[in-house]
């Protein structure tokens, strides 16, 4: 029974540290997603369009199963850090947030069903449907979610003096996130480099996502982290 119960704490990292590579799939899955429906998409302008024109079209399928595919994996995510610190009970909150929009993200495309087509708002993109609506505030959860992530684990780390470097970087990519979208949104009504803003604040948040997952690994064994 001793031996059980020793071998108990190592056996629970291990499936954590397994685990919480789902974080690290996540924006390698979406990223691919996105390389690969630019290269078969060559219409669309990465500097000055949406990535979510990406979606649209035979091959948007790409796209849309990297959102599904990420989304569902970030969820897991937030299961495992859940459960490996329970107390970090607020940034498995907004982890699962992020991965519940970024699917309904993938799967509420502009082109929408049949029906919706004869709605249309404006948009600095151009007419939304009702389907698209609903993509671009699932993509706004998404990336607040993401922001209100990284202010999470920023002030958790700040706690720790051994942990300021990463609470720093953490702060950082929320921030950046958080001026790059509007930047985004004032751009693409202007007709400027709209989808290089996009583009970039993408990529700060998933190499944050990717980074965070890594962290966390290697924190495994501590039993209180994030408080």
């Amino acid at each position: 029974m001793r031996q059980k119960l020793n071998k108990s704490p190592s056996a629970t990292a291990r499936l954590g540290r397994r685990m919480l590579w789902s974080g690290v799939a996540a924006p390698l899955c979406v990223a691919t997603s996105i390389i690969v429906s630019s290269l078969i998409n060559p219409s669309v302008n990465l500097m000055r369009q949406s990535i979510s024109l990406l979606s649209e079209g035979p091959h948007g399928f790409f796209e849309r199963a990297g959102f599904v595919i990420g989304g569902t994996f970030i969820v897991a995510f937030a299961w495992t850090v859940r459960k490996l610190w329970p107390q970090a009970q607020s940034l498995a909150r907004t982890q699962t947030a992020a991965g519940g929009a970024l699917v309904v993200t993938g799967l509420a495309i502009q082109q929408g069903l049949a029906p919706t087509h004869g709605f249309r708002i404006p948009s600095p993109w151009g007419a939304l449907t009702k389907m698209g609506v609903i993509h671009v505030v699932a993509a706004g959860v998404f990336f607040g979610a993401l922001i209100v992530s990284c202010g999470t684990v920023a002030q958790g780390l700040l706690t720790n003096p051994q942990w300021r470097r990463p609470a720093a970087y953490s702060l950082f990519s929320g921030a950046a996130i958080a001026l790059l979208l509007p930047a985004f949104v004032v751009t693409a009504d202007l007709g400027g480099p709209a989808g290089a803003l996009e583009r970039l604040a993408g990529l700060v948040g998933a190499l944050w996502e990717g980074w965070l997952a890594l962290w966390l690994q290697g924190q495994t064994h501590r039993r209180y982290i994030l408080s």
